[in-house]
């Protein structure tokens, strides 16, 4: 699933629902702050990992309780950004 980052405040964010492991890919011209965050319970998110100082994350993610909504944010703008999930 292609992520579509749109500008909120000084980061850049994009959200996607995953219902299972996953793949996170996304690629910044420039070096960022990249965080990959998902929901808790009601609007809040946990940070599952934080990139600092990077201009690319590829990276897995597992967890045990499905559907989650993940949250990407960016200090710099990403020129691309993609979830692909295991199954």
């Amino acid at each position: 699933m292609r992520l579509n980052f749109e500008k909120e405040g000084d980061l850049w964010v994009a959200k996607q629902q995953v219902n299972d492991d996953y793949n996170v890919k996304v690629e910044c011209e420039m070096a960022s702050i990249i965080i990959v965050s998902h929901n808790t319970s009601g609007t809040k998110f946990a940070v599952v990992h934080a990139y600092r100082n990077v201009d690319v994350v590829d990276d897995d993610f597992d967890g045990c309780v499905w559907p989650k909504t993940i949250r990407i944010t960016s200090t710099e703008q990403p020129t691309y950004g993609e979830i692909t999930e295991a199954n």
